[in-house]
């Protein structure tokens, strides 16, 4: 009997033979065109974890096949536009059975197209759609941006001269002819670096420039440029193909100058008829500027707006149109002989007029000129970017540089032979183009002066100048246009030329080794020698020899000891790493590091005593004024114990790809691009210079731009073992960590099939936190690897150059390209992780906090606070009525739900659940909220097993992972709202009776808290480290409040993250605040409440001006009819402030609360939820918000009168 295949879609699946191979939904087992994402995801996780258990024996490459084929139907489909067009394909398929099989298109990293065995595309092919793709798709939108109105024929019309390319006829405008710079140009014309490649320009029909010298003005920052011609005409010419994409034909005859605005939309033509604007997107006239009598305007300059334009004409007379109006703004006077050249800065403030006699800088406020004179015969001017500085160059071959502010000049260079005739800043600001008579193209470096590069002499007079982007630049002559390759170093980020900063005094990073050392003791070598102190083949050149030389009871002893008080606060954090020099003669005996503070040993390396060997450090010395760095060991034989670039470095983050220059091109060429850094199209090793600490967290984003290989991030962790967190790895479908126990990251415990993954038209943001035993990896927000383990469990793949110390590298593979816009480095503080002696991390208290809760065995104090503050006998009984309620609503397992009807007492009596029926977790923080609020706890009070039910659920919901204890059960909508105020509820809970049974939860809890801050915004919003909003904000700040007033660990700085998220989202002078930095629904009356009580939990005085007439604003807004949580908020502001302020609002929350409390039936005690947030909250959270205001009489202390 003949053997039968093995067939593992339908032995595993249940995918019958003539279902194969099965499109996404049908392998996934749900419903043909799915929506929901949770069905979606589900349904692959239930899959991958079968087919897992499934991949022993002799079918594990059937199990791995399936596991890529799910990775990839889950990829493909939790992606709107992977789905969408996924869908339309697959609608095709079921109506036309005989089309193209979609599995390929859906997802191109597998290819199903047969029942066979599953085959991977092709690199090579792969790349080769790619590439069709984006040039196909960037000519299509430049083709549909330029003419739309009449397609090809209308290209074809232009470059035979007719004018009429785009027809206006009001309907349909033409959208504006912009788009951004495009790498094609790069691939095309790859010109050498200083040697200028020719752009062909087509001579049938036009020719591109005339005899004028006077006709180049690029077309900022695009593929076209402006030429004049002798005939009268200016043309809009594209650089990648030569054709006319506009022509501008004056009324006036020759043109004499012209100019297009910053934003592509306008050009101005010059002539003796005067200024005349052109639409550039409609291809129509739309001013003419003239002025009276017969003069001629010589040369024009828009302003950066575009709504002005600037003009230099025959009567030697500057003069500033108003574009719109079609008049002139500003006459100024004074040159004598011809204009040359005109400008206006980008704030239109003030602008530079050049002549043969001399040069003027305006001020356009006063139409007279703040400084005229020298220089004479100036033929070229440009304004930076930011208006501060201008450039001016002429007959006397010297370049000036000049600030705006006085003026002053700042700088002369010189290097040019013959006249200069052109100048052009860098987008950036950091370096200048200049051109003249002979053909001769410099660049210049701003900070210091230098000339840079001198481009091969193109022989005829450079007519203009321009940046195309960083790595490429433009040379017009009259005859042609010369395309230049930058180098990467030309075009880093913006300088100040006139105070020059560098790592050392930019506040951002001091070595030690910078410093004059009161006493040394070292031999062999002295301790800052050069070129000696190297890892692994890799020079330390900020790094300190320590041999040991002096004798110490049994040990030999090297030292070096500074004083640090000079080091400014800011830079208090000393890091670094320790190791054996590659001088060292074989393996030594063990050696010892230690760093010892005014006396005081700090830390204290294991034995290192391989060559190569290292450990790192990060250390907090804020108080410490002598650093003293110590090696022992039993000899001084073969000790070459070096301190690899010991320094000072903010607290902060540190900005990795700040100085391109920096970063070690260890394989492939690295580029950088607008800021971006971008990785080779056929795989490269980029090392990043810093050398890490022991505990750390990358924050970066990067983008795929082509191909689908892996992105790597080349880590260390422990003592110098390294990893690389492979993403988007083997061909688009597991993430991992490579090389743990010797397997690749697709093959051992940290795989994650379908995470990780790039989507092309998406930047992901990419967070890795590396312990001594841990790394975790999120991946926008999704957490991809969490290991934990030994660090000696991994090591650096074979195939990849050796990376020396403490380094970070990012590699991608041949096929794949990547853009990095961002990656900083935080050195991380956890005394709970670190075991070797630092110095202890205070705690940072805030001026002032919200005070202690009242217990309920102190009755007599909460009558007291009762009468003190206005309460009252009735709302003493409204606040009883809804703790029964809330009592008789909690579920079996000590929960409560927004969907209270779970506790099944109410049998359909009670109305209004909520939708956030699954965030149990916030709703049991809410319940005991209100309970605790009132003096009763676990411990305490009539409510005992309530709250102990309750507080016994949320220590089941509590999960240990990597950031902390995560509250937030099964994460929904609800999200860091719950692990909010479930920990608030547990860290009041602990503070009330110092249970030593709910400390470790609470400690945990917050440390989640703290470390889903987020890093620059200082706020929380629904998601761990995403841009924060002021509500959820709220509910962290008062769990981490009540964390530190209950003698819990509260990490440094974070209040001052807050500050400063309340700070971004203030207006009116701190009056008022909006939900979010981004929020533009203008909904300020509960985001002011809440703003204003956060201030005063941070310590905000009573007298303060925002706070006062913030109050005021309360005050006049009134009680809200139906936003409980205004309300709850405007209750604990007025609370706070006291005074008439409170007087005046409680009496009208107090009678509106008694009032509308349900007083029959099983709803009895709860409040009904109003307004359009009832739906959320429902009953519950109604009933539990009005509790806490009728509380509020003895729920907190006063701030003010305490």
């Amino acid at each position: 009997m003949e053997h039968q295949a093995f067939d593992p879609y339908h032995k595993w699946l249940g995918i019958k033979p003539e279902e194969q191979p099965p499109h996404h939904y049908r392998l996934l087992g749900i419903s043909t065109f799915e929506a929901d994402d949770d069905v979606i995801d589900s349904a692959a996780e239930r899959h991958m974890t079968f087919l897992q258990t499934c991949s022993t024996g002799e079918h594990i490459e059937d199990s791995q096949r399936l596991l890529n084929e799910v990775a990839a139907a889950r990829v493909c489909l939790l992606n709107p536009k992977k789905k969408a067009a996924y869908d339309r394909k697959l609608r095709q398929q079921l109506e036309q059975p005989q089309s193209d099989d979609i599995q390929t298109e859906a997802a191109p990293e597998i290819d199903i197209q047969s029942a066979g065995p599953i085959r991977r595309r092709t690199q090579g092919s792969l790349i080769g759609i790619v590439g069709i793709s984006v040039v196909g798709l960037l000519t299509l939108a430049g083709i549909y941006q330029f003419f739309i109105a009449g397609g090809d024929a209308d290209l074809g019309q232009a470059a035979n001269g007719n004018t009429n390319s785009t027809v206006d006829n009001g309907e349909n405008p033409v959208p504006p002819i912009i788009d951004p710079p495009h790498e094609e140009l790069l691939e095309k014309w790859k010109p050498l670096s200083t040697k200028p490649a020719n752009i062909e320009l087509p001579q049938s029909g036009v020719r591109a420039f005339g005899s004028s010298r006077r006709l180049a003005s690029m077309y900022p920052g695009t593929r076209y440029f402006l030429s004049v011609n002798t005939d009268g005409e200016a043309r809009l010419i594209n650089l990648e193909n030569g054709h006319v994409a506009r022509t501008f034909k004056s009324s006036g005859g020759k043109i004499g100058h012209a100019a297009i605005s910053k934003d592509g939309q306008k050009v101005a033509t010059a002539s003796k008829s005067g200024i005349e604007v052109w639409d550039v997107a409609a291809d129509k006239k739309i001013g003419d500027l003239k002025s009276s009598g017969k003069i001629e305007s010589q040369h024009v300059a828009f302003s950066s707006d575009g709504n002005s334009i600037i003009s230099g004409d025959s009567d030697f007379t500057i003069r500033v149109w108003d574009i719109e109006k079609q008049a002139v703004s500003a006459v100024l006077a004074g040159h004598g002989r011809p204009i040359r050249a005109v400008a206006l800065s980008p704030d239109g403030k003030r602008a530079i007029s050049v002549s043969s006699g001399d040069t003027k800088f305006w001020n356009l406020s006063t139409e007279r000129p703040d400084q005229s004179g020298t220089p004479r015969n100036t033929h070229a001017v440009a304004y930076s970017s930011d208006g501060r500085f201008v450039v001016t160059g002429g007959e006397d071959e010297i370049i000036r540089l000049w600030e705006t502010e006085g003026p002053r000049l700042r700088g002369q260079w010189a290097g040019h032979d013959s006249p200069i005739k052109s100048l052009r800043f860098s987008f950036d600001d950091k370096t200048v183009l200049s051109g003249d008579d002979s053909g001769v193209v410099l660049l210049w470096d701003v900070l210091t002066g230098s000339e840079l590069t001198a481009f091969e002499e193109i022989e005829e007079p450079i007519t203009d100048l321009d940046f195309i982007n960083g790595t490429l630049a433009l040379a017009a002559t009259p005859t042609q246009v010369m395309a230049f390759a930058l180098k990467a170093s030309d075009s880093p980020t913006r300088p100040d030329p006139v105070a020059r900063t560098d790592e050392t005094s930019s506040g951002k990073v001091r070595y030690l080794r910078t410093l004059k050392p009161i006493e040394v003791v070292t031999g062999h070598e002295e301790w800052n020698v050069d070129n000696v102190i190297k890892l692994k083949g890799k020079p330390s050149k900020n790094g300190i020899w320590l041999h040991p030389n002096k004798t110490v009871d049994d040990h030999e002893v090297g030292s070096i000891e500074f004083d640090i008080s000079e080091i400014p606060a800011n830079l208090r954090l000393f890091t670094g790493a320790v190791a054996l020099n590659d001088t060292a003669r074989g393996d030594s005996y063990p050696i010892t590091f230690q760093v010892i503070g005014d006396g005081k040993p700090l830390w204290n390396s294991k034995p290192l005593s391989v060559v190569g060997s290292e450990q790192g450090f990060s250390l907090d010395l804020s108080t410490v004024k002598k650093l003293r760095l110590e090696t022992s060991s039993k000899t001084r034989f073969n000790a070459h114990s070096v301190w690899i670039e010991p320094r000072f470095v903010s607290q902060g983050t540190q900005n990795l790809l700040a100085d391109f220059d920096s970063l070690e091109q260890t394989e492939g060429k690295w580029s950088q691009f607008g800021g971006e850094i971008i990785s080779p199209s056929d795989g490269g090793l980029l090392t990043l210079p810093v050398h890490v600490p022991e505990l750390y967290r990358i924050r970066m984003k990067a983008k795929q731009v082509a191909g689908n290989a892996t992105f790597g991030v080349g880590i260390v962790v422990g003592d110098g073992n390294r990893t690389l967190v492979a993403l988007n790895g083997w061909q688009g479908t597991v993430s991992g960590l490579h090389q743990l126990n010797g397997k690749e990251g697709k093959d051992n415990i940290t795989a994650a099939p379908g995470k990780g993954i790039f989507h092309s038209d998406d930047e992901s943001t990419i967070v890795i936190t590396v312990l001594r035993k841990q790394v975790k990896v999120y991946f926008d927000d999704v957490k991809v690897i969490d290991w934990e383990g030994e660090a000696n469990d991994f090591s650096w793949p074979s195939n990849h150059p050796w990376i020396p110390g403490r380094k970070l590298a990012l590699t991608t593979v041949d096929g794949s390209q990547y853009r990095i816009s961002s990656m900083e480095l935080e050195t991380i503080f956890d005394t709970d992780q670190v075991t070797e002696p630092i110095t202890p991390v205070t705690p940072v208290t805030p001026p002032a906090a919200l005070p202690e809760l009242v217990m309920t065995d102190t009755v007599k104090a909460r009558g007291d606070a009762l009468n003190k503050y206005g309460g009252t006998a009735e709302s003493e009984r409204a606040v009883e009525a809804g703790l029964k309620w809330l009592a008789d609503h909690q579920r079996a397992n000590g929960s409560w739900s927004i969907n209270y009807r779970l506790a099944g007492v109410c049998d359909g009596t009670c109305t209004q659940t909520g939708d956030f029926k699954t965030a149990h977790s916030a709703a049991t923080g809410m319940a005991l909220l209100a309970f605790l609020g009132a003096g009763h706890t676990h411990k305490e009070g009539d409510y005992q097993a309530t709250v102990q039910r309750g507080i016994n659920y949320l220590l089941d919901v509590a999960t240990r992972v990597a950031a902390g204890i995560d509250m937030r059960g099964l994460v929904d909508r609800a999200g860091m709202y719950s692990q909010g105020i479930s920990t608030y509820a547990l860290c009041e809970a602990y503070r009330l009776t110092n249970d030593p049974l709910l400390k470790s939860t609470c400690q945990g809890a917050i440390d989640f808290i703290i470390k889903a801050q987020h890093p620059s915004n200082g706020g929380w919003r629904y998601k761990p480290l995403e841009v924060g909003d002021i509500s959820v904000t709220a509910w962290q700040l008062m769990a981490l409040n009540s964390a530190r007033t209950g003698r819990l660990r509260v990490r440094p700085n974070i209040f001052k993250g807050v500050e400063s998220f309340l700070n971004s989202v203030q207006i009116d002078l701190g009056a008022r605040y909006k939900y979010s930095a981004d929020d533009k629904r203008k909904m300020y009356r509960s985001a002011t409440g809440i703003g204003l009580h956060l201030r005063i939990l941070l310590g905000a005085k009573q007298d303060n001006e925002g706070l006062r007439r913030g109050v005021d604003y309360i005050l006049e807004e009134g009680w809200h009819p139906t936003h409980a949580y205004a309300n709850y908020y405007a209750t604990m502001l007025m609370f706070q402030y006291g005074g008439n302020a409170w007087d005046q609002w409680n009496a009208e929350m107090r009678s509106k609360l008694v009032a509308t409390q349900s007083t029959s039936g099983h709803a009895k005690g709860s409040w009904s939820a109003r307004g359009e947030y009832a739906p959320q909250g429902g009953r519950l959270y109604e009933t539990c918000l009005s509790l806490y205001m009728l509380e509020t009489y003895y729920r907190h202390k006063r701030t003010y009168e305490n």
